[in-house]
């Protein structure tokens, strides 16, 4: 089995519960005989060596997202959001490893503000605007306890 991604992140499809193989990422191999059984959720990690390894697991549909809502990203690299009007006050959660790696994806028509930097746990906090029908990649600081958009 190949990986495909960028940098030092990669992806994984997985298509039903045991995944077996070696694991490859920009022609690189990282592991050998790599055994991964299921169930897998739809957003799944896998720890390899010391890293977080993102599995591409077909996600499902976009969650709804309301003003004052939060986005939960403990286990999750990637969270589909779609709200019915334009949002505010948003907070990200924190996440349960140092470093990680977040892509808030928009698909809707309406913007999502986060909310202020002491709540939303954003850097720039309510500077934070995801347009309509875009994504934004964050990145945690453990020291500051803040995700950074990237």
């Amino acid at each position: 089995m190949t990986a495909t991604g960028y940098g030092a992140a990669g992806y994984l499809p997985l298509t039903g519960g045991e995944v077996t193989g070696d694991l490859t990422v920009d022609g690189t191999t990282y592991v050998s005989g790599l055994n991964a059984y299921g169930p897998v959720e739809a957003r799944s990690s896998l720890l390899v060596q010391g890293g977080e390894f993102a599995l591409d697991v077909t996600d499902s549909a976009a969650t709804a997202l309301a003003s004052a809502g939060t986005i939960a990203t403990a286990g999750n690299t990637t969270e589909t959001v779609a709200p019915t009007a334009n949002v505010t006050g948003v907070i990200m959660a924190a996440p349960d490893n140092w470093g990680a790696t977040f892509v808030l994806i928009n698909a809707s028509s309406f913007t999502i503000t986060m909310a202020a930097l002491g709540t939303s746990r954003v850097a720039n906090g309510v500077a934070c605007v995801v347009p309509a029908g875009s994504a934004m990649q964050f990145i945690w600081n453990q020291v500051t306890s803040l995700w950074y958009p990237a």
